[in-house]
């Protein structure tokens, strides 16, 4: 399966999941970076800011147009708010736990919470927790020097 498909998938599933709502638009970028994201991150272990970083303000301008569209002021704030949480949490997590993430990890963390923080705050916090708990699980995935790959840190 090829990641224009994988990609394609996501956005059938958001579609059916959100319904065609203004908001849409901005999850499907998300998902639209996320897939490559995922696959870098599983072959090379690193997200690249290139790809991570330009998203920031995709995702914040369809969010804002959601926002403008539907006459929901409350919902970009929650989502900006959101973003800044996030980034500090995932923050206050790597600097406690030297090693555990990294600062691309850490710039995940922000736009996720950019996203997660449109419905609500408990998406948000259900959104941080659950990265959390998959990133605290211990998954042995062989690689090329067979070295244990941990969380897409390399033991």
């Amino acid at each position: 399966m090829t990641l224009a498909s994988v990609t394609a998938c996501l956005f059938g599933l958001l579609a059916w999941r959100v319904g065609v709502r203004p908001e849409l638009l901005g999850y499907s970028a998300l998902a639209a970076v996320a897939v490559p994201l995922a696959a870098i991150d599983v072959l090379e272990q690193r997200l690249p800011a290139k790809l991570l970083m330009p998203a920031y303000p995709i995702v914040i301008a369809l969010l804002a147009l959601a926002a403008i569209t539907e006459r929901n002021g409350t919902a970009i704030l929650r989502s900006l708010v959101g973003m800044i949480v996030l980034l500090f949490f995932y923050l206050i997590v790597a600097l406690a736990a030297p090693g555990a993430l990294g600062a691309a990890d850490i710039r995940l963390a922000g736009l996720l919470g950019l996203v997660l923080g449109w419905p609500g705050w408990t998406t948000v916090i259900g959104g941080a927790m659950l990265g959390l708990l998959y990133g605290s699980l211990t998954v042995w995935v062989p690689n090329s020097s067979s070295t244990a790959v941990t969380c897409g840190i390399t033991r």
